[in-house]
């Protein structure tokens, strides 16, 4: 099957899309492999292109900060974590972080960069630059650990994989900390106000695991129910699991605020992530995606070999094995 929607524009590209699309203005920014390109969001058409990692690394994160766009790279034998600004298509500076940072675990908020990453010989560890002096502002240890890292307010969400708590608040310096959820937290996606978390509640062969949303103001539990794996997706007032016995693993779309039941789609075969772009839902697997309306959770189809989409100037855009597409709603 494919997508029954109106492509309006397509670019071939050297590399995977795998990182979620950027946003900038008019422009779309997406890192294919050691590069970073620029697109006119409307089009398609090339603005800029700078080579940001002679290794060919996918990288972990890419940001924006005024016109300036932030990536990384690991390119000492340890493989730790350097910062790299590009500004107009040019590499304008590079801020070696001394830990490895990961996916979902880095952003940028009111001119700091903020990243969880392992550090040798320290381990789990909160720094922050401020990116007009290029200084590093906040340097500490995360003893409880720390995976994942989400923006409130002014204060930081920290989500913890492995150990006790599973979510916790920091300040942004990282000091007082305040735990939010004792169970690790596999996963956690934020959007309206809320917090969507994958938690393991016993560390044994067959762990139980919960798909729970909480309100960020308060810290309620506004609902929990059992699911199937680690994978969650939530935008607005829609949140996505898994559920199910045994290998099936069947999407699940419920109301962020409630939890209400709006619909379960087909299983599918080993989830990965989930994608929303306007109206839709992507459910991705291991070679592509499977789209729903998120709606109604009508199936339309698959796209082979994708990876990441997004809403942007009116078009619904995909990325995946060397290409970037848009296509009309």
């Amino acid at each position: 099957m494919s997508l029954p929607l109106s492509e309006s524009w397509r670019v071939q590209l050297p590399a995977w899309v795998s990182l979620p699309i950027l946003q900038h203005g008019e422009h779309l920014v997406l890192r294919v492999g050691g590069e970073l390109r620029a697109l006119a969001a409307a089009t398609g058409q090339p603005i800029w292109q700078a080579a940001v990692d002679d290794s060919g690394g996918a990288g972990s994160f890419v940001h924006a900060y005024n016109d300036v766009i932030l990536t990384d790279r690991r390119p000492d034998p340890l493989r730790l974590t350097e910062l790299v600004a590009v500004q107009a298509g040019k590499v304008s500076f590079t801020l070696g972080l001394g830990c490895i940072v990961d996916r979902g675990a880095s952003l940028v908020a009111a001119g700091i960069f903020y990243a969880i990453g392992n550090a040798p010989d320290v381990g789990p560890v909160l720094r922050a630059v401020n990116l007009a002096t290029r200084k590093l502002v906040v340097d500490v240890p995360l003893r409880a650990g720390a995976d994942m890292l989400e923006r409130e307010g002014d204060r930081l969400l920290v989500g913890n994989r492995m150990a006790s708590p599973g979510l916790y608040w920091l300040q942004a310096d990282g000091s007082g900390l305040t735990a939010l959820e004792s169970a690790p937290a596999q996963e956690m996606r934020t959007s309206g106000g809320r917090v969507l978390a994958a938690l393991r509640e016993h560390d044994t062969d067959a762990p139980t695991r919960t798909a729970q949303v909480r309100d960020l103001a308060s810290g309620k539990v506004l609902w929990s129910t059992p699911a199937q794996g680690p994978v969650i997706g939530l935008d607005g007032d829609s949140a996505v699991h898994y559920e199910g016995e045994g290998e099936q693993r069947l999407p699940v779309l419920r109301e962020a605020a409630s939890g209400k039941l709006r619909w379960r789609g087909p299983a599918v075969e080993d989830p990965s992530r989930v994608s929303f772009a306007g109206p839709y839902v992507f459910l991705g697997h291991m070679t592509g995606n499977v789209v729903h309306r998120r709606d109604d959770g009508s199936l339309l189809g698959a796209l082979p070999l994708s990876r990441t989409a997004l809403e942007a100037s009116g078009s619904i855009v995909i990325g995946g094995f060397k290409f970037l597409a848009a296509f009309r709603p």
